[in-house]
């Protein structure tokens, strides 16, 4: 090969991985010939960019980088800060999928996954032994206004398409329906479970004008002599 200086050589854009660089070997003082291939498997240190492909890359001097095809622990928070328009992460299950799409950890152990697969939607709040203590547990918490609060719900769609959401109001009494409870309709709903004749559990909906009707169910309503169930005999207690 016929000796050329620097300035002599033609520039290129590309390399292959088998094709050489100079390289001078600081510990021995002589230059050497190096792979493109051989190159990109040695260490960078002390910080700085590195340039791929026309982005470039700020590598702190402690940071390990992340594989995309691999498997990665971080070891710090990642936080996401997407645009406006697109979603922070998603998680893409494949066709077929046997697996949970997110596991949540403590100490080694299983608590909460996350299942997507064909035939499965579903998130698990496992098990976990926490003594004499509360079990798992699931939040919904109120809208926090100040002039007009709300309780958080949970809405169950129908197997017609109709929501049927679920929740507490202020007295401890839950409640359904199929539009989302706010400040104003929170009493509102059908009762769950038990219902009580206790004036402060109810709300006034209208005045009943119709008065000869209001009689006539009085008329036909069965009245019985009771006993409380808890006693054997009549007292005055009894009506």
């Amino acid at each position: 090969m016929t000796n050329k200086t620097f300035n002599d050589l033609t520039a290129t854009t590309s390399a292959a991985s088998t094709d050489v660089v100079a390289l001078w070997v600081v510990s021995g003082g002589v230059l050497r010939k190096i792979t493109v291939s051989d190159l990109i498997k040695g260490f960078v240190s002390g910080g700085g960019l590195v340039a791929t492909g026309g982005f470039t890359l700020t590598v702190p001097a402690t940071m390990i980088a992340a594989g995309r095809n691999v498997t990665n622990t971080f070891t710090t928070t990642q936080t996401f800060a997407p645009t406006a328009s697109i979603p922070g992460v998603y998680i893409i299950a494949p066709s077929g999928n046997t697996s949970a799409a997110l596991i949540n950890q403590y100490n080694g152990s299983d608590r909460q996954i996350f299942y997507v697969r064909g035939n499965l939607n579903r998130v698990d709040l496992l098990s976990f032994d926490n003594g004499a203590a509360e079990g798992s547990q699931l939040f919904c918490r109120q809208n926090s206004n100040a002039t007009t609060p709300a309780p958080g719900a949970v809405n169950c769609i129908e197997a017609n398409g109709t929501n049927a959401y679920l929740w507490p109001d202020n007295s401890g009494v839950w409640r359904t329906s199929p539009t989302n409870p706010t400040n104003s309709t929170m009493t509102g709903g059908t009762v769950v479970g038990t219902q009580t004749s206790w004036h402060e559990y109810k709300t006034d909906i209208a005045e009943n004008t119709k008065y000869k009707q209001a009689l006539k169910r009085i008329v036909d309503t069965p009245i019985y002599d009771f006993r409380y169930a808890d006693t054997q005999m009549m007292d005055d207690e009894d009506k």
